[in-house]
């Protein structure tokens, strides 16, 4: 899958074109302050940590708007026997923070993973003093599952979770593009 569409925006596959500017995101304060990876990321770690992505293993797409990418989605770390894999995103693009940007990539990666990969989990790592993404994440429907270490938490989204919020998430996201 290269390229996921709806709800007004474009969801396309990382690539070589884009991986500087993804890095150039991930080194904004407001980025990486909330990573647990949140040193500076230089341009030969960058090309190195893209060459080591498995395409079979791991999605990472561009969120554009307009094709003006402006932020981060990716499903990782997938457990076969689980049926699960690792969710995430980030916006780089300040001026689209708060605008439904954020909803639309959601609902596009998680019907991605639950309708179209047949997963049945997934997992999200949050800062705990993330308030904003704590509150996001549930709004989702991800429910807390763990304490990872002294800053992170774990929290999960089953597919039967999603698919009971799916129509109401939905409905929002038309409404906001609208």
């Amino acid at each position: 899958m290269q390229q996921l569409s709806g709800y007004g925006i474009t969801l396309n596959r990382l690539d070589q074109s884009t991986i500087e500017q993804v890095r150039l995101w991930r080194n904004l304060p407001g980025v990486a302050d909330n990573m647990e990876f949140n040193r500076h990321i230089t341009g030969s770690e960058q090309l190195h940590w893209f060459a080591s992505l498995d395409k079979k293993e791991c999605y990472y797409f561009t969120i554009a708007v307009k094709q003006k990418p402006i932020g981060l989605v990716h499903l990782n770390q997938f457990d076969e026997n689980a049926r699960s894999a690792n969710v995430g995103l980030f916006i780089g693009d300040e001026q689209y923070v708060g605008t439904g940007v954020s909803l639309a990539a959601s609902l596009l990666i998680l019907e991605f993973a639950f309708e179209q990969l047949g997963l049945a989990l997934l997992h999200a790592k949050v800062k705990d003093s993330n308030a904003t993404a704590i509150q996001y994440n549930t709004f989702l429907g991800f429910r807390f599952s763990e304490k990872l270490n002294g800053h992170f938490s774990a929290y999960h989204i089953t597919r039967h979770d999603f698919m009971g919020k799916k129509a109401h998430l939905v409905k929002l996201a038309n409404h906001i593009i609208s």
